[in-house]
């Protein structure tokens, strides 16, 4: 695993040997802080995931999905664009509409990065200027890459977001929900804003 400082967050790129499992984990009730959410997957998985971060687009207030997902090959939502597929819960592969059939799929808005070119071109209404923000990624060796940055002070752009991913290493990669729902708890980091979300991304390591 090899960690970036990056604004007042980190990107963390992970091998793919490094990986035992990854999921898409729907929060309960569609509405779960973080710290409930990695405690009851203790419980209920019967081991903590090494990486557990928010994800999804979604209605705050109706908590319907606005990005794709796949859950356990029940889809929740799939919409015209990119994602990254979690094929056999192990290996991220960067696909459309989740063509390969993964169990786990999570779509991301707007794309910010696409073999390996900037396409950040527009802040979609939004999603302008400098927030928190949570980005995932791949590279053609299907190393996984995670942005993860704080809401507050030294916020990133979706610019930003895209030349740190790039300057990482990844490929192709795009933007998870942003603001008070970037959240996370890594090997080295934690992260909580109260924020109950409509479900998270876990990855556990070798």
């Amino acid at each position: 695993m090899k960690m970036i400082m990056f604004k007042n967050g980190r990107i963390y790129k992970l091998l793919p040997e490094e990986i035992k499992s990854i999921h898409y984990i729907y929060a309960k009730n569609g509405k779960e802080a973080i710290d409930k959410a990695y405690a009851r997957i203790k419980k209920e998985w019967g081991s903590s995931p090494d990486f557990l971060f928010n994800c999804e687009l979604f209605n705050i207030e109706t908590r319907e999905p606005q990005s794709s997902v796949v859950e356990k090959g029940k889809i929740h939502l799939l919409t015209d664009g990119h994602g990254i597929s979690f094929v056999d819960n192990k290996k991220p592969v960067w696909s459309y509409m989740n063509n390969v059939k993964a169990p786990d799929y999570v779509g991301v808005y707007p794309t910010l990065v696409r073999n390996g070119i900037i396409q950040v071109n527009a802040s979609p209404s939004g999603l302008e200027g400098s927030r928190g923000r949570t980005a995932i990624g791949v590279d053609r060796k299907n190393c996984l890459y995670i942005a993860l940055v704080r809401d507050g002070y030294n916020d990133a752009t979706l610019h930003e977001l895209a030349e740190g991913l790039t300057c990482a290493g990844a490929t192709n990669g795009g933007n998870l929900d942003g603001g008070g729902s970037s959240q996370w708890i890594t090997p080295d980091d934690k992260h909580r804003t109260n924020r109950p979300v409509r479900g998270y991304i876990g990855i556990w390591l070798i």
